[in-house]
């Protein structure tokens, strides 16, 4: 009895002293300064970057849906299953991009990222039938996993720590901008010279700005997360991640992600579609898809102005439900041009707040060590279920029309707000 209390004493003070020795030598370090020109010139590198990324990697499936389905022999339910496709590599991705930038490697993640994206935008502007149409957006996919909102901010929340929250809203306010480049010029691009010259544009953009803006914003952050060695760091890392699957935070934080991001895909792959077929012609969809990106930004200037410390739940609960009733207002939109943009508009305000309140709420509840192993685990299920979006809402098209697809992101967005509640009321027990 006494040979095994004086192992687990032992245990316990190996442990301890593991954990302190982290400490001199973090690799979340949180300075208290403020940040220096090269900080920001980071920030404004991968701002940028997102905000091309974004707009060639994501939202052009959306900008070129309407084309695809009249210039294809593909039907809506083919086309939306590319992007299926895309979001469930970039699912499967996911954790290994958290585990690439604990490692310290998120230059590479980011930049290399961008990069494998264009790659599958080539094929996409080639592509000839469903299949090799599904495959480049595989590829695609890929490069979703590694280089935008969800890889990205987790590599910012490791490196900045407290200071992260800035970070990301800065980031977040450039990058959310991207529905103003994206469907503008997909539409002028496609009717100028066709969709695939579109893609291949995209493609080229990618390649030639956005990699090297990411690489350039990482190597400047990453160099001061590079001090463990690399056993203490797994060890600590695992120890991190196997705490957090005990709490029911994070099983709680997973269930509403995954719900507000059944809600995001439906929309943001399908809306304009659904607005055309509520009624509004495809010139205002279109406008309104843009502006979503405006008012993505404008909750986040107002996060960033106001600087509510300590109410990211509730910013969350009332972002989440603002996504709920802009979705409710859609099947509305063919009544008056302004209903479609005012739901827009109430969404984008959610969507845009909701992206960059999820490392925070993560980091608040669960902590930052190991933040990339974690949020890459909450992040598996959350884009497998926007992977399965467009696809599930073309099929809910299929059998009852928008209104159905509608209502389902609806009460998805619902449930996920609800969900959120429940944790905060959870942590104030």
């Amino acid at each position: 009895m006494n040979r095994q209390l004086d192992t687990s004493i032992s245990h316990a003070v190996a442990v301890g002293e593991a954990v302190c020795s982290i400490a001199p030598l973090s690799p979340l370090p949180d300075p208290a300064d403020e940040p220096g020109p090269s900080e920001l010139i980071a920030l404004l590198c991968l701002g940028a970057g997102l905000f091309l990324g974004w707009s060639a990697l994501f939202y052009l499936f959306g900008a070129l849906l309407v084309p695809w389905e009249l210039e294809t022999a593909l039907s809506k339910a083919e086309l939306s299953l590319g992007l299926t496709a895309a979001i469930l590599v970039a699912a499967l991705i996911a954790p290994f991009a958290g585990r690439l930038i604990d490692d310290g490697h998120g230059r590479l993640l980011l930049g290399g990222g961008a990069l494998v994206g264009a790659l599958g935008l080539a094929g996409l502007s080639m592509s000839v039938g469903h299949k090799s149409f599904v495959l480049a957006w595989m590829v695609v996919g890929a490069g979703q996993g590694a280089c935008l909102f969800e890889p990205t901010f987790t590599f910012l929340a490791r490196v900045l720590r407290q200071r992260a929250r800035r970070a990301i809203l800065l980031v977040a306010l450039i990058g959310g901008l991207a529905t103003l480049l994206a469907y503008p010029a997909a539409a002028l691009l496609t009717d100028l010279y066709g969709w695939r010259i579109a893609v291949g544009s995209f493609a080229l953009m990618t390649a030639f700005v956005m990699a090297p803006l990411m690489y350039a914003g990482g190597a400047l952050l990453e160099p001061a997360s590079l001090h463990l060695d690399r056993e203490t760091r797994n060890r600590a890392g695992r120890l991190a991640l196997a705490s957090a699957r005990r709490r029911p935070a994070f099983w709680g934080l997973m269930i509403s992600f995954a719900l507000l991001a059944i809600a995001e895909g439906m929309i943001l792959s399908h809306a304009v579609s659904a607005m055309v077929e509520f009624g509004q012609i495809e010139a205002v969809a279109l406008l309104a898809m843009t502006i979503l990106g405006p008012c993505m930004t404008a909750g986040r200037l107002c996060m960033l102005w106001f600087k509510p410390n300590g109410a990211s739940f509730a910013i969350a609960v009332i972002a989440a439900m603002g996504m709920a009733t802009g979705i409710a207002m859609l099947p509305f939109s063919g009544e008056h041009v302004g209903i479609g943009l005012i739901a827009m508009s109430v969404f984008g305000l959610g969507y845009g707040l909701i992206i960059v309140l999820k490392p925070i709420l993560v980091s608040e509840c669960l902590g930052y060590l190991s933040i990339g192993a974690i949020l890459g685990a909450l992040a598996l299920p959350c884009f497998t279920a926007l992977a399965a979006a467009p696809y599930g809402a073309a099929l809910l098209w299929e059998h009852g029309g928008y209104a159905l697809a509608i209502l389902a992101a609806t009460i998805a967005a619902t449930l996920g707000a609800l969900g959120l509640v429940a944790i905060a009321l959870s942590r104030r027990d």
